[in-house]
């Protein structure tokens, strides 16, 4: 049997996931919820309540990439305060806050909402560039992000890679004299 043909076509398919549960069996999600919790960084709140956590989830349906917002704003909010920020998002309608960028009219209220919920911490100047952002899909290393956003002169880009190279030979006295610089005290020198 050879290899398998694959036909690239410009349409995007698009699959539907169901909850991971729900309020009468909720196991699966509070164990995809535990998993993240683990993940870096640490909680700064206490650990929710197993009742709360029931609850939030019931609110965007037990839908997988919204526990994924929720699990992550839970390790810095609790989950009364997440819980009323959610409530107010789901009563005001996010379609609003979605309108003219290709979301789907049949996206989950719920995943919107939880989404929403991971921008409420971005500043106004964040979020006006944050749509830009969709041209690195995926991701990408730092160089491209710099060659395509023309963000960062190179002068100083260069200037701190040779700060930071100094920095790990040992070497940052020598630099600050390089660049003519005073050099700091002991205690502020890397």
């Amino acid at each position: 049997m050879g290899p398998i043909a694959w036909k690239a076509t410009l349409e995007h398919l698009r699959i539907q996931l169901d909850g991971l549960g729900g309020k009468q069996a909720p196991d699966e999600a509070l164990e995809w919820c535990a998993a993240l919790m683990k993940l870096p960084p640490a909680p700064t709140v206490p650990a929710p309540k197993r009742e709360a956590i029931i609850e939030l989830f019931d609110r965007v349906k037990f839908h997988p990439l919204s526990i994924r917002v929720l699990a992550q704003q839970l390790k810095s909010r609790r989950p009364a305060e997440l819980g009323e920020r959610l409530e107010q998002l789901l009563s005001q309608g996010t379609k609003t806050n979605t309108s003219g960028t290709g979301v789907s009219e049949d996206t989950p209220a719920g995943l919107l909402a939880s989404l929403e919920l991971s921008l409420d911490k971005l500043d106004a100047a964040a979020r006006k560039v944050l749509p830009r952002l969709g041209v690195f899909q995926g991701g990408a290393f730092e160089q491209e992000l710099i060659a395509i956003t023309d963000l960062g002169d190179t002068g100083e880009r260069q200037q701190l890679e040779a700060f930071l190279a100094a920095v790990e030979s040992g070497k940052a006295k020598e630099f600050f004299k390089a660049m003519g610089e005073p050099v700091p005290n002991e205690s502020q020198t890397p």
